[in-house]
């Protein structure tokens, strides 16, 4: 066990909030990410057993590199909630912090004695952020839930994939980032409340203030126009490729020496702006005749033959000359990246989103930066994920005075 100890930051915008991060999944291990990276003090509550980020790829050796990047910046613990000794331990460590995040199955920390009543009634006066699959409440509570199925379930993927095609999953975890994110905004108008003692009743000492939040309403709400589209015009949105009815041109397209960029244009003078520079005069000459503010059937076909005309003239081209031409008119468009791409980007470099830090098993270690940016802090990658049970003497020693034979003794039981 590593026994090496990181000093939590000091001059970040959240320094002095103390975070107690129960995560086991993206969602809300996200979550506490976020607010270790700017400035929190959050410690990581993991099972001795590891939890489910440890067993997924990519690894390199039998280094799990999702820890290495969700748990940065965060000390950790370990202790098995399930345990029957974990609940004083935990009750003990909870009265130190001011914010819980955890993502268990809604009825679990209940089943342990550690659901917000629970807390209320020990005297802890946290803000609690709870990430599910479907929320806390309502028919679909119990049931476990991830990413995949919050897409299916928020519209997302009814409206992915190509035009004809089945609907098709994201390649990646964004459905859990989103909540995550979504959750942080909970969990900081939840502060702000607390600090002003605003609201419906007056938080006092030992008070629970839960934060619900469901992966499946994270992405619904992420989706602008579909329920009032439906409504008011009885349309179900379904698949097109990259390109959506809202009278915008936004594609991928490719050039002639394969290069593939995308275009978005959204307004009349920024379509004016595309056709400038792919030289359509005809669609020009629609465009001034008012095409836009005709009638939906109209708008859709013009834009339909936007995007042939600028797939066409971009695949006669090489892409030098497509971006000079659409530099040239002002048009909103960027090169597909690939990860290759970005970490050696000028623009991703002088922004600090790409950081390089001195890990102690996989050495030099690229990842990305903080996000947002602050202009009178300056938050810093301190470290990557922690191993299970590092910061134990730290915290259960230093913070809650529990001696070395206590805390082996601890071990032995299989509770840390």
């Amino acid at each position: 066990m590593s026994t090496d100890t990181y000093p939590a930051a000091t001059n970040g915008v959240l320094a002095g909030l103390r975070v107690l991060d129960l995560s086991h999944h993206y969602s809300a291990a996200f979550a506490g990410v976020l607010l270790a990276d700017l400035g929190a003090d959050v410690t990581v509550v993991e099972s001795p057993d590891g939890n489910v980020l440890r067993g997924m790829l990519p690894r390199k050796g039998d280094i799990p590199l999702w820890t290495s990047i969700v748990e940065r910046n965060k000390a950790n613990v370990s202790l098995k909630l399930s345990h029957p000794e974990a609940r004083e331990l935990f009750l003990q460590l909870v009265a130190d912090f001011d914010v819980v995040i955890e993502n268990f199955r809604p009825g679990t920390l209940e089943r342990w004695g550690l659901g917000p009543e629970d807390l209320r009634a020990a005297g802890a006066d946290v803000v609690m952020l709870r990430v599910s699959g479907y929320g806390q409440t309502g028919p679909r509570s119990p049931r476990p839930g991830f990413g995949g199925a919050a897409e299916a379930m928020s519209g997302l993927s009814q409206m992915t994939g190509p035009e004809g095609g089945a609907p098709i999953l994201l390649s990646t975890a964004i459905a859990d980032g989103v909540a995550g994110a979504f959750g942080i905004i909970g969990v900081l108008a939840a502060l702000w409340q607390r600090a002003n003692r605003r609201g419906p009743r007056d938080l006092g000492q030992g008070d629970v203030e839960v934060v619900d939040i469901a992966l499946f309403e994270a992405m619904f709400r992420l989706i602008p126009t579909q329920v009032i589209e439906y409504d008011q015009c009885g349309t179900v949105a379904g698949r097109a490729g990259s390109v959506r009815e809202h009278g915008v041109i936004r594609n991928i397209y490719r050039t002639k020496d394969d290069v593939h960029f995308c275009v978005s244009s959204v307004g009349e003078r920024a379509v004016r702006r595309t056709l400038e520079a792919i030289g359509s005069v005809p669609l020009l000459t629609l465009l001034d005749e008012g095409v836009l503010g005709t009638g939906e059937k109209k708008v859709v076909q013009f834009i339909d033959d936007c995007d042939r005309a600028l797939a066409q003239w971009a695949s006669s081209l090489p892409f030098a000359e497509v971006e000079a031409g659409l530099d040239q008119s002002g048009v909103v468009h960027e090169r597909v990246f690939t990860v290759a791409d970005i970490v050696v980007d000028e623009h991703y470099l002088a922004r600090n989103d790409v950081v390089t830090i001195e890990d102690p098993h996989l050495g030099q270690l690229r990842m990305p930066g903080i996000v947002p940016k602050f202009s009178g802090f300056d938050h810093q990658v301190r470290h990557a994920g922690r191993a299970i049970g590092a910061d134990n003497a730290e915290i259960y020693g230093k913070r809650l005075g529990l001696s070395e034979s206590r805390l082996g003794e601890l071990r032995d039981a299989g509770v840390i």
